[in-house]
């Protein structure tokens, strides 16, 4: 459940906030999108600045973009899963969070939800990922952590998600010889579907965020 990592320090926009008032908030915030609200708090959608930027004159309200609002959130009882998929999906860095009856209660983050899961740590820190791609007979885990530490690594972390005859193997691994861990598994024709670098993570953590929701999603 999501309850735990709702932040509500972060206030919405209000609907009848001007454009240039909205611009100042997210400056301030270092954010480029926000949820936006009623009197009455219902959740009326996310706006971003590239919108808020179409204005004829900024000193209009938000309400002359309404139709442009983007209508994505989660409900409080969801799972992190559910979040993960929505973020992901719609490249959010921030995703409102509302009651049954769409009253906004909060926001949830990236971060939050992988910390949430406990991997932040790793996915931002000295490691990379690979993803195996197989069938079930075709693959012997205890290899797969043999070839590893022959090549001076150590799996971290480890996920198998299974799906019809096909099998992903996704492994947090902790070594300062990728390239040779991967060239040694392809030797033994494990096949290589995915692969994320330290640099290449930190450098578009937003970026990498969908593939990152893939290989953990079951």
């Amino acid at each position: 459940m999501i309850e735990d990592i709702i932040k509500t320090d972060v206030s919405p926009l209000h609907i009848n906030e001007s454009g240039i008032n909205s611009l100042s908030i997210m400056d301030q915030l270092k954010v480029n999108q926000l949820p936006v609200i009623d009197l009455q708090k219902n959740f009326l959608g996310i706006i971003n600045d590239e919108i808020i930027m179409e204005l004829e004159d900024l000193n209009d309200p938000l309400f002359v973009l309404k139709k442009k609002f983007d209508f994505k959130f989660i409900f409080k009882g969801s799972h992190l899963f559910e979040a993960m998929k929505i973020i992901s999906q719609n490249h959010l860095a921030n995703l409102p969070v509302v009651d049954k009856n769409y009253n906004y209660i909060g926001l949830i983050s990236i971060i939050d939800v992988l910390r949430a899961f406990n991997i932040y740590d790793d996915y931002m820190s000295n490691k990379f990922v690979i993803v195996i791609s197989s069938t079930k007979k075709n693959y012997i885990l205890s290899e797969i952590y043999r070839i590893i530490e022959d090549n001076n690594g150590t799996v971290n972390k480890f996920w198998r998600v299974i799906k019809n005859d096909k099998v992903e193997l996704n492994l947090i691994i902790d070594s300062e010889r990728k390239e040779r861990i991967i060239r040694a598994l392809e030797r033994y024709n494990y096949k290589i579907s995915a692969c994320f670098f330290e640099n290449d993570m930190k450098d578009n953590f937003e970026d990498n965020f969908e593939s990152l929701y893939k290989y953990l999603n079951p």
